[in-house]
């Protein structure tokens, strides 16, 4: 059998080789194709009942030389499961310390999301503090606004109302002043008219 032999053909035969029925060419190639370590044929070779009864096996011919094939046959598989159980256990163990490592990994990461969010939530309140307090000084400056708007307001209707009521007096006195004036003019022409014939010269 040769290089060219398919994983079936090969499937094929391994029955055949632990039961002991291949010539010693064919059994030494199958040997061989086993040390490469094949999982697929040592797989089904560890699967079937390897050999047959022990005095079955003697009375058939050539059968003093398919037992050494056979032990041999189970030393390769033995040591191939071992190998590979082995080497499944280390893959398992290094994909278990790649998925720890990722998980410290994503864990580390979280951590680090929700420091920033954190952060960033401590960040708005901050600034929404600020803006209430922006927000009630703007509204107190419109208040002191309005509250000195409404004062200069009443303070410019006070004023009006207090020329009025200057510029009336004004007025007031001025007729006053006239209406006066005016009777102390006819009071000093009737004290003229009237001074001689009352007067009494010594």
């Amino acid at each position: 059998m040769g290089a060219g032999v398919t994983h079936e053909e090969w499937a094929a035969v391994v029955p055949r080789y632990a039961a002991g029925e291949l010539e010693e060419a064919q059994a030494e190639a199958v040997r061989d194709h086993l040390a490469t370590g094949c999982a697929r044929c040592l797989e089904v070779l560890f699967r079937l009942p390897v050999g047959r009864p022990r005095d079955v096996v003697l009375a058939q011919p050539g059968a003093t030389r398919s037992l050494i094939p056979i032990g041999v046959a189970l030393s390769l598989v033995a040591l191939a499961f071992s190998a590979l159980v082995g080497w499944t256990i280390f893959d398992l163990r290094e994909r278990e310390a790649d998925q720890r490592a990722e998980s410290d990994r994503l864990v580390a990461r979280v951590a680090d999301l929700e420091a920033t969010r954190r952060e960033a939530v401590a960040r708005l309140e901050a600034a929404q503090s600020d803006l209430d307090t922006a927000r009630a000084e703007a509204t107190k400056a419109r208040a002191a606004a309005a509250a000195a708007s409404e004062a200069r307001e009443e303070t410019a209707r006070t004023l009006a109302t207090a020329e009025q009521r200057v510029a009336t007096l004004e007025r007031g006195v001025r007729r006053r002043d006239a209406e006066i004036e005016r009777l102390l003019g006819r009071a000093a022409e009737r004290t003229t008219r009237e001074w001689p014939s009352s007067s009494v010269w010594p």
